[in-house]
């Protein structure tokens, strides 16, 4: 597991082949592809993400594609786009977000007929 600091600011591209917790700060993009990340009580993540899983305690503004669940805690916070196969959100927690659940499969057969409605 990969961790970053409190005392860390990121800029940048991060991509990585485990899981990665992050405390500090990271602008930018992160990702994990096949494995979770998880943003911290005081982290702030200004970033496209794209992981396995993807677990919000801190806050988080960007987009979130998770292949498998976004969770949101209490203290969590979300500020953009979710894409994931499921969502949880504990009570307590802010999200201001478009959100796409469900397989992902059924999202593509809508979003391309969406597309053949509007050609």
């Amino acid at each position: 597991m990969v961790w970053v600091s409190k005392s860390v600011l990121f800029k940048g591209d991060l991509i990585g082949r485990e899981d990665l917790t992050i405390d500090g700060h990271v602008e930018g993009t992160i990702k994990l592809l096949d494995h979770s990340l998880t943003v911290t009580l005081e982290s702030l993540v200004q970033a496209d993400i794209v992981a396995k899983n993807v677990t919000v305690v801190g806050t988080v503004i960007g987009s979130i594609i998770a292949t498998e669940t976004v969770d949101v805690r209490e203290s969590g916070s979300v500020e953009g786009h979710i894409t994931s196969r499921q969502l949880v959100i504990a009570d307590g927690a802010v999200l201001r977000a478009r959100v796409d659940t469900g397989p992902r499969d059924h999202r593509q057969d809508r979003q391309q007929g969406q597309l053949e409605a509007v050609a």
